[in-house]
């Protein structure tokens, strides 16, 4: 189920340039954005 409802056929777009990006790559700008936003 996972699988399919997140990987399958989720779609991801970056942020900033609203380009689709792969699963890993949203979760590296997930981390990214929630590091930015415990420093600030």
């Amino acid at each position: 189920m996972f699988a399919a409802t997140y990987i399958l056929y989720a779609k991801y777009l970056d942020p900033i340039t609203k380009a689709p990006i792969e699963l890993e790559q949203a979760l590296e700008v997930l981390a990214r954005m929630r590091a930015e936003q415990m420093a600030a």
